[in-house]
């Protein structure tokens, strides 16, 4: 599936948010774990009504790329320490 121009800047939006908000918990010594980083965004949505209708947009993709992806069973085999491949 080919990604046209406009995906791919708004993924780049969405890993550019997550990358922030996980150096933000681990510089407050937090866990930095998929589903608490998607809490976080999730908060942080919910506080203000002052982000923009674009960042609210890459807000709820990176909510839903963070729950969604990578499957569990995956994060598993990585965690467990095991030879699977991510």
């Amino acid at each position: 599936m080919q990604v046209t121009e406009q995906q791919y800047g708004e993924l780049e939006k969405v890993y550019t948010m997550i990358g922030a908000v996980v150096l933000a918990l681990a510089g407050d010594g937090l866990e930095t774990t998929r589903l608490r980083i998607a809490a976080f965004i999730r908060e942080e949505l919910a506080k203000t009504d002052e982000w923009s209708p674009g960042m609210k947009t890459v807000m709820l993709n990176a909510i839903d790329t963070l729950e969604t992806y990578p499957d569990q069973e995956i994060v598993e085999l990585h965690r467990d320490g095991d030879d699977g491949v991510l």
